[in-house]
């Protein structure tokens, strides 16, 4: 359905003409759409504006050198490496690690779209490795990866990344480092002694950037590498849809509110998703999905619900809308 067909219809959902100005205003005003190319321009500066600044700034304490000597870096032996024992990861679809990878100009041999390698994929990567680094190195056969990057594409709250459930500690980054962990006893793709790891999120509001500091200070475990988060563009709380700040789309999304839209998933982040979910209360919309943790008249949309969703969510889970 093209933008303005869903727009008609949406504000279809509405009973009066006031309040169909209200939402439409909404709309004009307020609403953030992030498009597939500005997200594919975020992938490309990922690596050369992000990570390979991060691989700098070590190479620079091993050499001893300034972070500004970049031509003395680049061209060492350190440096280089330094980028080829670096491994790219993909946390979700969103990541777009094929568009990464192309634009990062790195080895299909270090970067792969999830973390749930298979045996024989991680020999491939290990060995692949080893033999590049010999043109370096007298010996190079037991050389491992040693940084590893996560790559995502957004974060409202940072829930899915990282979260307190039962007393556990849960979430994709600590799901992802203790599946590489176990690993690597049979394949040695990281080597355990040495390894950080970075999450690169190309979008995430200062809210889960904050939280998932403040969870990995908690949560974090000894035999868990040093962790760190690294979002491209933050999203500023001044964004968010309050009653202050849009007192008439507030007076919305409670007089339409429909219970049947919570599922056990949307209920990890609190009571309803009046707000979206964990109340980020976001105007958010990404050009491949709507993210729950904004207001839910923007993407809530099944069978049986009072309201039609302007930019339908596509959920992960089936029992999600």
């Amino acid at each position: 359905m093209h933008f303005i067909e869903s727009l008609a219809s949406w504000l279809a959902n509405f009973d009066t003409a006031e309040e169909r100005r209200d939402a439409y205003l909404f709309v004009k005003t307020r609403l953030l759409f992030v498009s597939e190319a500005e997200m594919r321009y975020l992938v490309g500066l990922s690596y050369h504006d992000h990570i390979r600044n991060i691989l700098l700034r070590r190479v620079a304490e091993e050499l001893n050198v300034s972070d500004y000597s970049i031509s003395r870096i680049v061209s060492s032996d350190s440096f280089k490496k330094a980028e080829r024992k670096a491994l790219f990861l993909g946390l979700s679809d969103g990541a777009r690690v094929d568009v990464f990878r192309r634009m990062a100009r790195l080895s299909n041999e270090q970067v792969y779209g999830t973390y749930l390698l298979s045996q024989e994929k991680s020999e491939d990567m290990v060995r692949e490795l080893r033999q590049d680094l010999s043109s370096f190195e007298r010996d190079s056969s037991k050389e491992s990866f040693n940084t590893v990057f996560l790559l995502d594409d957004f974060s409202g709250s940072g829930d899915s990344l990282l979260r307190k459930e039962g007393g556990e500690a849960k979430g994709k980054i600590i799901r992802c480092l203790r599946t590489l962990r176990e690993e690597n006893a049979v394949t040695q793709l990281i080597d355990l002694n040495s390894w950080s790891v970075y999450v690169v999120l190309y979008l995430s509001t200062r809210r889960a950037l904050e939280d998932l500091e403040e969870r990995i200070s908690d949560l974090w475990t000894e035999d868990l590498p040093e962790c760190t988060v690294r979002p491209l563009y933050l999203l500023e709380d001044d964004i968010m849809v309050t009653d202050s700040r849009d007192p008439r789309f507030d007076e919305l999304l409670e007089r339409y509110y429909d219970e049947s839209i919570m599922d056990r998933h949307l209920a990890k982040g609190g009571p309803d998703v009046k707000h979206g979910y964990a109340g980020c209360s976001l105007p958010l919309v990404l050009a491949h999905n709507t993210p729950n943790n904004s207001v839910y008249l923007l993407w809530a949309d099944k069978p049986g619900l009072g309201t039609k969703a302007l930019f339908p969510r596509v959920s992960r889970h089936r029992e999600e809308l």
